[in-house]
């Protein structure tokens, strides 16, 4: 019994078919690089972020803590001037 030869249309098909294989194998794999790049820069973001978010924080409870210590100085300095004005009256 002897083989049949393929068709020369059903070897174009199954070469344009193994071409577009190909094709979608190279998309696939440059969009697999692209994901991985997004990655590794959404976390050098998400870490460039929580220094800030931490900075941030540390500034906010800096200013809170220098405000007490303005409060607490007028406090002070408004007691002196009564103080003052009292021994001017007296």
């Amino acid at each position: 019994m002897m083989m049949q030869k393929p068709a020369p249309q059903y070897n174009n098909f199954q070469l344009l078919e193994n071409k577009k294989i190909a094709e979608l194998s190279e998309r696939t794999r440059l969009l697999e690089e692209r994901v991985k790049e997004l990655r590794e820069s959404l976390h050098v973001v998400d870490q460039t972020m929580q220094r800030r978010t931490k900075l941030l924080k540390d500034s906010i409870n800096d200013l809170r803590e220098e405000i007490s210590n303005l409060r607490a100085q007028i406090t002070e300095l408004r007691s002196a001037i009564r103080r003052i004005i009292n021994d001017l009256t007296n």
